[in-house]
């Protein structure tokens, strides 16, 4: 393994260390939730893609917030119309 895929630079120096211990404590889902949405708002703008990055950050923390997916939500919503 290349020390680029271990410390790619899109990420921010230390920031990865910094993610990590803000989530430290937290129950799983909440802690691989969060750790996305500071991963991808951190690496949005440095991979080439921000609005993408963004996207994925907001619909980790909707799942972190009302546990699920936001997709998942707007099919449920739906179902209840109809």
């Amino acid at each position: 393994m290349t020390g680029q895929a271990v410390n790619p630079t899109h990420y921010g120096k230390y920031s990865m260390d910094k993610i990590e211990a803000i989530i430290d404590g937290l129950p799983a889902r909440e802690a691989a939730c969060l750790f996305n949405v500071l991963k991808y708002y951190e690496r949005a703008e440095k991979k080439g893609d921000a609005e993408s990055d963004l996207e994925k950050a907001n619909s980790y923390a909707y799942r972190m917030v009302f546990g699920s997916w936001p997709w998942e939500s707007d099919i449920e919503n739906e179902d209840d119309a109809g």
